[in-house]
């Protein structure tokens, strides 16, 4: 890799390797630097294809698994009333006849209500994701630069009172840079109940970067 930087094949080679000892996020971060180099370079590797699949699929979990968490605690009453309309649309019409009720009409603008309150939150911070894992491929070794990078963004995604400068961990090495950022911010559900909920955003990507300058 340090002979030739943008060859795709031993980052997927890498890839591999991180897949097979359980890295996964580490593996589809060089699984996506492959497409970058070359968009064609799995299309005639089945397998490797699937093991992205995977790895993508496995992150998507890590990523939803605390958001669900999170709902569930704080509107496992909303929980209880999807499954509870789930059941009925599939009996049949008669019980869909009861969902009109007034009662089952409340419990579907509490769903509404509570979804308006909580997808935001978890928007922002899965665009804060996305926006941490561009600055992280930013090929700067200078770690300061990037956490100004980094700083500039939660302002503009209106961050700044939850994501103190602390919060953001940069570590950069030779080929790969991690960042991590962890905050607190609460989710107002309804009047005097606001429970703060712990969000943690994880980045590693490998890095190329150019040859240092000489100095003559």
């Amino acid at each position: 890799m340090r002979l030739e930087p943008d060859a795709p094949e031993p980052i997927h080679d890498l890839g591999l390797a991180l897949q097979a000892s359980g890295r996964l996020e580490e593996a589809l971060a060089c699984f996506e630097k492959v497409l970058d180099v070359d968009p064609a370079f799995l299309s005639v590797r089945p397998q490797s294809r699937e093991i992205v699949d995977r790895c993508r699929l496995a992150s998507i979990r890590s990523e939803v698994a605390p958001a669900r968490g999170a709902l569930e605690r704080g509107s496992g009453v909303a929980w209880a009333a999807l499954d509870a309309l789930g059941d009925a649309a599939r009996r049949g019409p008669r019980v869909a006849r009861r969902v009109r009720s007034p009662a089952w009409l409340f419990v579907a603008f509490a769903i509404g209500y509570l979804a308006f309150r909580v997808a935001p939150p978890y928007a922002t911070h899965f665009r804060f994701q996305d926006r941490i894992r561009e600055i992280a491929r930013v090929p700067i070794r200078n770690d300061l630069e990037i956490h100004a990078r980094l700083m500039r963004e939660i302002e503009e995604l209106g961050l700044a009172p939850f994501v103190p400068p602390e919060a953001c961990e940069i570590s950069t090495g030779t080929s790969f840079r991690t960042v991590v950022c962890r905050y607190r911010r609460p989710i107002r559900l309804l009047p005097g109940l606001a429970p703060e909920v712990t969000w943690r955003a994880r980045v590693e990507v490998p890095v190329l970067f150019g040859p240092d300058p000489v100095f003559y």
